[in-house]
């Protein structure tokens, strides 16, 4: 299984194999609604990604967070008794939640201009990310908190949030999520990500640098310290484990630094390229989207979105790119028995759009109904209430 990455601000690569008070209130009361014990969806479409079948209309009976039953409007509707609650999506095409296999909740760095970062980069993400570390772990989890609720409202029901998070905030935020004290998607968390000295924020000051690395990253130089890393993360109670060591960033000379630099204008060229090859060989793919940026005007689920959908770009057709975020996705996470596909038994993650996302991928990134846990999140087919 190969993990895509699409990363805006000149870096597109392969991943290795392997106002706000307001908005909290409002977050709590929807996190704490319960969902009916059974909904009716009906929908003009629902498309099945691992097949690429559209089973016209459509209906989906939810029933305790899980979908019970898929099939046609009159059948279903034959099946249901008792107090059934239904929503009516009309023509629209329903498809299983969309899942990032690669996030950063806990960063929303602002790029500084290029020349600010030739003249004090510290690494590939610094200073922003520096920004970001030295920040307090109450606002890194609050913001967390919103860029996950934003992410969810985009159709993103599951994320694997992949460091960055200082040491417990993506486990907790996770755990927060699933008892309902806030809404986001479901989180496969890694703690903090295990890295070789010097793959992050280089030259900091001596008298700081182990305490502000150590409240991000897990230092490993031997097979006796990345099993003690390892041991801390399962203390923590992660669902994977992150490892990035990469010899080349160890260098620091200007000749190395000019290499980084002419590698990341090639990266979009090679990106390409590779997303061809990978393609052509057959190799089952799922995609992430790496997100960690903030983009004036764009909530953080909008731009992870629009990452996602890129690979159309890449002259990817529009159903292999819809599995590379369903179905392929769920099967890299290890959960294809619970979401992923909109098949009986698991979760009830389901999201719907106007148009056709197989004719026009972009629908993906103007998701109007999201469905979590058998819970409506959010749906802007419903009608106008008569006056």
């Amino acid at each position: 299984m190969i993990l895509m990455h699409l990363i805006r601000n000149e870096r597109m690569n392969v991943s290795r194999i392997l106002p706000f008070a307001v908005g909290i209130f409002a977050a709590t009361q929807l996190a704490a609604q319960p969902p009916s014990s059974k909904t009716l969806l009906k929908s003009g479409r629902l498309l099945d990604p691992r097949s690429g079948n559209v089973l016209s209309p459509a209906a989906v009976l939810v029933e305790n967070g899980k979908i019970k039953e898929v099939g046609s409007p009159p059948q279903l509707q034959n099946h249901v008794s008792g107090d059934v609650k239904t929503i009516d999506l009309g023509g629209a095409t329903l498809l299983p939640g969309l899942i990032d296999g690669h996030t950063h909740l806990f960063l929303d760095i602002i790029a500084p201009p290029k020349l600010e970062i030739d003249r004090h980069s510290n690494g590939f993400f610094a200073p922003g990310m520096l920004l970001a570390i030295v920040e307090s772990p109450s606002k890194r989890a609050l913001i967390a908190a919103q860029l996950a609720r934003e992410d969810l409202e985009s159709g993103i029901t599951t994320v694997r949030n992949l460091g960055h998070s200082g040491i417990d905030g993506d486990t907790e935020l996770r755990d927060a999520i699933n008892a309902g004290r806030v809404p986001g998607p479901r989180i496969l968390a890694s703690g903090r990500k295990l890295i070789t000295r010097g793959e992050y924020v280089h030259n900091l000051n001596p008298a700081l640098a182990d305490a502000i690395l150590q409240q991000e990253f897990l230092l490993i130089d031997g097979t006796d310290r990345a099993r003690q890393a390892v041991r801390q993360n399962e203390f923590q109670n992660v669902d994977v484990i992150k490892v990035s060591a990469d010899e080349l960033i160890h260098v620091l000379s200007p000749e190395t630094h000019a290499a980084r630099v002419s590698a990341a204008d090639r990266g979009r060229t090679r990106y390409d390229q590779l997303v061809q090859r990978v393609m052509k060989s057959g190799v089952k793919f799922a995609a992430g989207s790496d997100m960690c940026w903030f983009y004036p005007g764009m909530t953080r689920g909008q731009a992870s979105t629009a990452v996602l959908t890129n690979l159309r770009k890449t002259g990817m057709p529009a159903l292999d790119a819809i599995r590379a975020i369903t179905v392929n996705a769920a099967e890299m996470l290890g959960w294809q028995d619970r979401i992923g596909s909109i098949e009986s038994g698991k979760f009830a993650d389901l999201i719907a759009v106007a148009g056709d996302p197989i004719a026009d991928i972009s629908e993906l990134e103007r998701v109007r109904f999201v469905m979590k846990d058998g819970r409506a999140i959010r749906n802007d087919f419903q009608e106008e209430p008569s006056k």
